[in-house]
């Protein structure tokens, strides 16, 4: 694949614009299994109705009629055993019969950890969901905590928003520590880049959007270019949510470089039904530039570990929320505070986004507009992308 170098613009599209550089002398591991022991002891909360415990089995019956229906039993889980933890895993074995179609994607079939820390993150880690019988199955669910250090996990087990009934063998409840998603190896590595052409005062961060789907014009880059931004984000992908595509890697490589000659012609010319009513900041719920800040410093952690570039590819806020503006001048302050690349979702593409509309609400009108608070918050922060006087940023 040829490596190209779009002076004014930072191509992204999942891939690396890099020239040829030694491979570092990493440690290549296998992540190992967790070694997973018997869950005993749980104290049991069952739901007022539809579950009963009889020894070790946890019997969640929903009857038709009463379609949507939530029984689930939870239990804590004891500390010590995921204290300092990166993640999480259990299992347990259930049979179900005549599980019917949850009214959301997220509910049916529970067999969940709700886990939280005292700086607010939570997570409700479930296992695959069923619908119709199911057979005898070890069901699994893992988690990673991100960074997080939680101070609980809830075990929950049952139907949510569903009907029909499942049978958990907890005699087979096993949970264990794990490493998360990857196992922490090359702790000491440090990120080697290649040395690309840049301009003297083109160290400071870029700042910029996402395009759209659709192929770029001249007039959006004019204003990008009046807005201030020095970076834009390309979307470039074919045969959408296809299943095993996309693997033949020659294929691909011929193909991604035909966007890319396509692109380079061009710039070389001159360049879904979830509850409203969430505001920002919001004091109750912990939400401010310091809750941004500490969402990310794990990432902040392994930028500074292994003097890595961090890329933020998509930031945004729905065009009605309230607070939207607010929001995003939180982020954008953070990222310059951490001295990250960012690019805002999106330009031109749904109107939901678009710093050029406004809306008052889910099923109203979008709206043309010059100059809101959502947009002058981002240009704000293209502002930083101005030259002093002495040329530099």
């Amino acid at each position: 694949m040829k490596n190209r170098l779009l002076p004014l613009l930072l191509l992204s599209a999942g891939l690396s614009v890099a020239a040829d550089v030694a491979e570092p002398d990493v440690q290549e591991v296998q992540t190992p299994e967790p070694e997973l022991a018997p869950l005993t002891n749980l104290v049991w909360r069952l739901p007022a109705k539809y579950a009963t415990l009889d020894g070790d089995r946890l019997v969640v019956d929903i009857p038709a009629e009463a379609y949507p229906a939530d029984a689930v039993a939870k239990a804590e889980l004891p500390a010590v055993l995921f204290a300092g933890a990166e993640g999480f895993s259990m299992t347990v074995e259930a049979a179900g019969s005549g599980l019917a179609k949850p009214t959301k994607s997220w509910l049916g079939l529970k067999f969940q950890m709700h886990w939280r820390d005292g700086a607010g993150t939570e997570a409700w880690p479930n296992c695959r969901n069923a619908i119709g019988d199911l057979p005898a199955t070890m069901l699994r669910t893992e988690t990673s905590f991100g960074g997080a250090h939680p101070d609980s996990i809830t075990l929950e087990l049952g139907l949510q928003g569903t009907s029909g009934r499942v049978v958990f063998d907890l005699s087979t409840l096993r949970g264990a520590a794990s490493p998360g998603l990857f196992q922490r190896i090359n702790q000491d590595w440090i990120v080697r880049y290649p040395a690309v052409p840049r301009a003297a005062n083109d160290a400071a961060p870029r700042r910029g959007v996402m395009l759209p789907q659709r192929d770029p014009t001249e007039e959006d880059f004019a204003t990008l270019a009046e807005w201030g931004a020095t970076l834009v984000r390309y979307q470039i992908m074919r045969n959408w949510n296809a299943v095993g595509d996309n693997r033949d890697l020659a294929e691909f490589a011929a193909w991604i470089d035909g966007k890319l000659d396509c692109l380079m012609q061009f710039t070389h010319q001159g360049v879904h039904g979830s509850p409203v009513g969430a505001v920002w900041p919001d004091p109750s719920q912990g939400w401010d530039r310091d809750f941004i800040r500490r969402t990310f410093e794990p990432v902040r952690e392994f930028q500074k570990r292994h003097g890595a570039k961090i890329y933020v590819g998509e930031f945004s806020a729905i065009t009605w929320a309230q607070g939207a503006d607010a929001y995003l001048r939180d982020c954008i302050a953070v990222f310059e505070e951490f001295g990250w690349d960012w690019s805002y979702h999106a330009f031109r593409e749904w109107s939901g986004w678009s710093v050029e509309h406004a809306c008052e609400g889910p099923g109203k009108p979008f709206v043309p507009s010059a100059d809101n608070p959502r947009k002058r918050a981002l240009l704000d922060g293209f502002r930083a992308n101005d030259p002093g006087p002495d040329g530099t940023r």
